[in-house]
């Protein structure tokens, strides 16, 4: 558990490429190695 979602307040879980909702009806992910990201040198973590 990495804390709750931003979209439907349920608990957020982190997986080997991303970080998404507990609720697969949601759809909500943030990806690691997101491009967005990566272009201003952040890292996401737990």
């Amino acid at each position: 558990m990495m804390g709750l979602c931003l979209r439907c307040g349920k608990l957020v879980c982190e997986g080997k490429k991303d970080f998404a909702c507990s609720d697969r009806a949601c759809r909500f992910v943030m990806w690691k190695n997101d491009r967005f990201f990566e272009q201003r040198g952040k890292v996401l973590t737990a």
